[in-house]
């Protein structure tokens, strides 16, 4: 009986040690980024905003987040530390300067993930950002992920073009963007 040297090539490759950080438990997947007119079709808001503030969400039931899961991060880029029954959300508040859609008002509040594979965008306070957020019906509120075209402003000047005059503009505050 003769052995392979493609069988015992395979059997190395199979049992080979793999190293521990090569696939994270929790993975963000996102399909094609939609253009400017399909997100704006399919946002329940799209406006331009700066950040107020950031303050952590801790899991109370399956889809249900309450504030207080940790601390809240005003001023910081480090990540958001997991809760204890999955991903940490974190709840985004703006002052928005002006919008074309699902918005009316002074300030928005959103969800994202903490990052880390979650799909959350990282937003920072005193950042102004081109927002395109989502409704989540399972979780009451609108979210904002990676796999949208959420983008600092400065990076947004070809959807602000396609976008066109905003529908809504809020001229009453120093601060806003």
């Amino acid at each position: 009986m003769t052995r392979s040297p493609t069988l015992a090539l395979a059997l190395l490759t199979l049992f080979a040690p793999r190293p521990a950080f090569a696939r994270p438990p929790f993975a963000c997947t996102c399909g094609a980024t939609p253009s400017a007119q399909d997100a704006r079709a399919r946002a329940s808001a799209v406006f331009v905003g700066r950040v107020l503030s950031r303050v952590a969400l801790r899991a109370i039931g399956i889809g249900v987040m309450a504030p207080g899961g940790g601390t809240a991060r005003t001023s910081t880029r480090k990540g958001q530390a997991d809760t204890s029954w999955g991903r940490g959300y974190i709840r985004v508040t703006f002052l928005v300067s002006r919008a074309w859609k699902g918005v009316a008002q002074d300030t928005v509040s959103v969800v994202t993930g903490s990052g880390g594979g979650d799909c959350g965008y990282p937003l920072y306070v005193d950042g102004v950002y081109l927002v395109y957020a989502f409704w989540a019906p399972e979780r009451s509120d609108s979210y904002v992920s990676i796999c949208g075209r959420t983008r600092a402003l400065a990076e947004s000047g070809r959807d602000l073009a396609v976008l066109g005059a905003p529908g809504y503009k809020y001229g009453g505050h120093a601060n806003a963007p």
